[in-house]
């Protein structure tokens, strides 16, 4: 228990702050007809995103798969792009399809969106970089 408390400690001090889903998965707990009347618009929140999980998911890595693509294309006709860290946010994001796919995912993948914008960035940001170095070179 004592260990249990230092780590939400350690969360909380470091900005760590738990989404109102966890409000809503209590409420559901409760079981109580207007607990449940409460709950039904987070309900269909939840089935939507659910829905949309994993056409995004995919159309992600599609979208970093092709960027990639479009690098390499630019790599061979003398253009000096960085695209290898292009390859970290394919690796990410279809972990994650895989790790989620035979149970459905909760809204909690959807409050995660900073660590899939930091995984983004990680292979946008050094292209980007290397996208103005080439176009200033060619000025």
């Amino acid at each position: 228990m004592q260990e249990e408390m230092q780590q939400n400690d350690w969360f909380f001090r470091f900005g760590y702050h738990p989404p109102p889903y966890y409000q809503f998965d209590a409420i559901k707990a409760i079981g109580t007809p207007e607990a449940l009347e409460f709950a039904k618009p987070y309900d269909r929140v939840e089935n939507i995103l659910n829905k949309l999980f994993y056409p995004v998911n995919i159309l992600i890595v599609l979208f970093f798969v092709s960027f990639f693509c479009w690098s390499i294309i630019l790599r061979r006709s003398g253009k000096k792009v960085f695209p290898w860290l292009l390859l970290v946010p394919v690796a990410f994001y279809t972990w994650v399809f895989i790790e989620n796919w035979p149970p459905p995912p909760t809204l909690q993948m959807v409050f995660n969106g900073l660590v899939f914008a930091i995984i983004a960035s990680i292979g946008v940001i050094p292209w980007l970089i290397s996208w103005y170095k080439v176009r200033r070179l060619d000025q």
